[in-house]
């Protein structure tokens, strides 16, 4: 591999990061499924304007969903992997998808006019045909081609001035009339580290509300829990929320990290009970990444309940939870409701006042 690349954080802090190889924070990788998030949160925004709602049939904007069994999909189902439509589809396949002329309305006709393979909502087939349709959706509520309406709504005000839409040719990320919005996105660290970062921030992101903290509630409910699972990346039966996946790490019987990997290693991930959240990049197979994700993800969980410990003082104590906070020295400020001193990891805290503490490690 030429490299690699991992940080770990939450919205005030970069927690841990490093590089391996040539990789650095200007390293560009295809994103492949990790672009989903992306397309998932675009759409969302217009939810907030309120020019659709995930209720709404896709029939009202593409009259090909308008007869049959496709009257009843929804674009919370396009955004599901539950619309019943084809995963796949022949604007999707390399030869079309260098062809300028395409362009994502005639892809998502072509896949608006396929048959529908089951009942919309009742089965999880994943793939990438339904959010072309979704995006074509976007795009006419919005008024705008989907390239400027991401741009707008997250990539400037979320500064992810390197993360872009287009489809592959020779294996590199190109432009195209027809983007991938499944899979079709390219980034790095640091732009997606920022996404991350609003998505834990419900929707915030250094002050502006990218999108409602409704709309970051509604794109985290499972959406396919009704549904019979017939194609998955997973080797488990994990469910599926608004363009991105909920993993089976539950604690106090909630699901508490979502995530969107891509098939090339990309692996972006929250866990919302600990407000935190990791990036691994690298390009290598999934089958190949998942171990050490999933390891990775399973010892952050760990370090950072380290982090919170419980502090005692003056006969009271509490939970320190977002309150320690660390310099580049290994020092740390901890936030909490004692006066004179405080035992922490075998060391003494001494006070610079009533509120907080201050610690070298």
């Amino acid at each position: 591999m030429e490299g690699g690349g991992l940080v770990i954080g939450n919205t005030s802090e970069v927690l841990y990061k490093n590089y391996t190889g040539s990789y650095n924070d200007e390293t560009t990788i295809a994103i492949a499924s990790a672009t989903k998030w992306l397309t998932g949160a675009t759409i969302m925004t217009l939810v907030d304007e309120g020019k659709l709602k995930l209720d709404d049939k896709a029939g009202k904007y593409i009259p090909e969903l308008n007869e049959g069994l496709k009257a009843n999909i929804t674009v919370a189902h396009l955004l599901s992997h539950t619309s019943g439509l084809p995963t796949n589809s022949p604007c999707l396949t390399s030869n079309f998808l260098v062809d300028d002329t395409d362009t994502l309305e005639n892809c998502a006709k072509e896949i608006a006019n396929s048959r529908v393979t089951a009942v919309p909502g009742k089965t999880f087939a994943y793939g990438g045909a339904s959010m072309q349709v979704a995006g074509r959706i976007a795009e006419i509520v919005s008024g705008k081609k989907w390239d400027d309406l991401f741009a707008e709504k997250i990539a400037i005000p979320l500064k992810m001035k390197n993360t872009k839409y287009g489809t592959f040719n020779k294996g590199e990320i190109v432009d195209s009339n027809n983007p991938r919005l499944a899979g079709g996105a390219k980034s790095n660290i640091p732009d997606y580290t920022n996404f991350l970062k609003m998505l834990l921030d419900c929707g915030k992101f250094e002050g502006v509300q990218v999108i409602s903290c409704e709309s970051f509630n509604l794109m985290n409910e499972d959406n396919t829990k009704d549904a019979k699972i017939v194609t998955t990346p997973q080797p488990d039966d994990r469910h599926y929320a608004i363009a991105h996946w909920i993993d089976p790490a539950v604690e106090d019987g909630k699901n508490i990290q979502h995530s969107s990997q891509g098939a090339f290693g990309f692996s972006p991930w929250v866990d919302t009970k600990r407000n935190v959240f990791g990036i691994y990049l690298v390009k290598d197979l999934l089958k190949n990444v998942r171990p050490f994700v999933d390891e990775m993800q399973i010892e952050t969980r760990k370090v950072v309940d380290d982090r919170n410990i419980l502090l005692t003082g003056d006969g009271s104590q509490t939970e320190v939870n977002r309150g320690i906070t660390s310099d580049k020295n290994g020092n740390y400020l901890i936030s909490g409701s004692f006066q004179g001193e405080l035992n922490l990891l075998g060391q003494t805290a001494v006070s610079k006042g009533q509120n907080d503490f201050f610690l070298a490690i």
